[in-house]
């Protein structure tokens, strides 16, 4: 996510990228005990997240773009599995 933003012109310097979906979980506890294969992975599917960072005192259009560019491949990529 931080390579694609900074190819896209952002300040790498800016950008700070964190997975979070292990220490801030979505699913209940034991909601997915018991499933195996494609139920399990469908299951823990929302706790496969990351948190991105802009440090800055205002976003400027490119970073804007950029991001709700990568937002809309996010989006379509877990819509598709």
């Amino acid at each position: 996510m931080r390579d694609y933003l900074a190819a896209g012109g952002l300040d790498s310097k800016k950008l700070s990228v964190e997975g979070v979906g292990s220490s801030e979980t979505v699913t209940a506890a034991g909601q997915c005990s018991g499933l195996r294969g494609n139920r399990l992975i469908e299951c823990l599917q929302p706790d496969r997240y990351a948190e991105l960072k802009v440090a800055g005192t205002a976003p400027d259009a490119s970073a804007s773009r950029a991001i709700q560019g990568l937002e809309s491949e996010q989006t379509a990529a877990l819509t598709l599995h």
